[in-house]
């Protein structure tokens, strides 16, 4: 599935593409490289809304697996922030670089979640 294709399920539908998304294979490197970390550490919150997405595409890669290196800057009660890194495996310079930025509705998210 191309990138498009999963976030629009995601925004869309974010129930059923979370059940499609458990029954891939893949390590969580690999799932991280699709699309932000921030889906991921939310879970499938129905009404999510993305309220910034920045990617910055730094050089462009050879022919190259690509790794992802996620991080959560914030999740807080209402909104949550992370980044993504991509490079080229085995290699220190960065290709892109994303930053997001989610909003959740309120009563969402179980109270343990919150920060």
């Amino acid at each position: 599935m191309d990138l498009v294709s999963r976030v629009k399920n995601i925004l869309i539908d974010p129930v059923n593409e979370w059940r499609v998304i458990d029954g891939e294979p893949g390590d969580g490197g690999t799932l991280l490289k699709g699309y932000v970390a921030v889906l991921a550490a939310i879970g499938p919150v129905p009404l999510a809304v993305t309220i910034n997405l920045n990617i910055n595409f730094l050089r462009k890669p050879g022919r190259c697996d690509l790794t992802a290196e996620a991080r959560l800057l914030k999740l807080g009660k209402r909104l949550a922030t992370g980044e993504v890194t991509l490079r080229c495996e085995g290699e220190k310079e960065a290709v892109a670089h994303v930053t997001a930025t989610y909003s959740i509705p309120p009563d969402q998210r179980e109270p343990s979640m919150v920060t």
